[in-house]
């Protein structure tokens, strides 16, 4: 048995100052898709997603990432 993580990850950065509530900042986000494997997939372990921000109203893609969660570098 193990886990088959699978979905969509919604990446934010956040301020925090002292111990007052943290401020989410909305030029910049990132979302990371996690793919299940499934009974017949060569692909197990594969992620995709990207970051992008916010220019004058548009929303523009800063990069892309790709790879397999459980790699290492």
């Amino acid at each position: 048995m193990y886990i088959d993580v699978g979905g969509h990850f919604d990446v934010k950065k956040v301020y925090h100052e002292g111990f007052e509530r943290p401020v989410i900042d909305a030029e910049e986000q990132g979302i990371v898709n996690f793919f299940r494997r499934g009974w017949f997939s060569k692909e197990a372990f594969r992620c995709d997603g990207e970051v992008t921000y916010l220019d004058k109203g548009v929303r523009k893609k800063a990069f892309r990432i790709y790879g397999h969660w459980n790699d290492t570098v």
